[in-house]
């Protein structure tokens, strides 16, 4: 004869406390099921788990070991709860080496389960938020790495493109705007945002800020700290190109022309002159 049950069942180990919080379930019971066939499921979602994080490909440790930083980056990833410093140590890293043994991680997340697991009632609830945890930690780590992959290739064309305007290359530059026209304007968040008429006015490349001016790139577009060409023209002392930009109608930005040093007078980091270097 089937029942219904209704009953509470909290995770204590470290994800599933997240993943499953502290919530009621409802399941209609018409077997009872093995003790150990839950343990061993419960096992099994906790080495696919553990798997995620050894697969990780900013994994830097082997794959028999873990460190708290192996796996946060795939919680960082899929956007939910890190491990915190109280958790971590209750996996007992080595006191020398700050890691876990992952086949002991993976077999001590349901321990528990074999003094207590889950009721029947609850058990198919429990598991299917363990599962669903999994997937969003897939899907999560996925998705961050297509994003890395494609910033990598970003950052490459754009350095080309770069470096061919310093080395005043401009046949280089006709052929790689006539593959990605957005080189022409666009902001290097490594260089401060900066964009290559900015660039190439910071190396002193007078042809390659004519061939730029001459390409109509946007000479109002300003980088993190408000400048635009003619700041940098300015900030150089190079009278020549501050003539050419101003010519071509470029106008200052609205941040303030700052010092020389790289630190303020109040001590603090000057960021503009950290990026004219960088």
């Amino acid at each position: 004869m089937s029942e219904s049950k209704t009953e509470t069942y909290k995770m204590r180990s470290w994800p599933w406390k997240h993943a499953c919080g502290t919530e009621q379930a409802v399941a209609e019971v018409k077997e009872p099921m093995d003790p150990k066939a839950k343990i061993a499921e419960g096992k099994k979602v906790c080495a696919e788990f553990v798997e995620l994080i050894l697969t990780h490909p900013k994994k830097k440790s082997s794959r028999e070991l873990a460190s708290q930083e192996d796996i946060n980056q795939a919680c960082y990833d899929a956007e939910v709860p890190s491990i915190d410093d109280q958790s971590w140590q209750g996996l007992r890293p080595d006191k020398k080496t700050f890691m876990i043994r992952t086949k002991d991680w993976a077999n001590g997340m349901v321990k528990a389960w074999k003094k207590k697991p889950p009721s029947d009632a609850i058990f198919e609830s429990v598991i299917s938020k363990m599962k669903a945890f999994n997937i969003k930690i897939a899907e999560g780590i996925k998705t961050k790495e297509a994003e890395r992959v494609a910033v990598k290739k970003e950052r490459k064309i754009v350095a080309a493109f770069f470096d061919a305007l310093v080395a005043e290359n401009h046949e280089s530059c006709d052929e790689q705007l006539k593959a990605t026209p957005w080189l022409l304007n666009f902001k290097n968040r490594d260089k401060g945002f900066s964009t290559p008429v900015m660039v190439a006015v910071r190396e002193n490349a007078v042809k390659s800020v004519e061939y730029l001016i001459k390409k109509e790139c946007d000479m109002t577009i300003e980088d993190s700290f408000n400048w635009t060409a003619l700041n940098w023209a300015v900030e150089n002392d190079n009278e020549e190109l501050q003539k050419i930009l101003k010519d071509a109608g470029c106008k200052v930005g609205s941040g303030a022309q700052g010092s020389d040093d790289e630190s303020d007078s109040d001590g603090s980091f000057n960021a503009y002159a950290a990026i004219a270097e960088a």
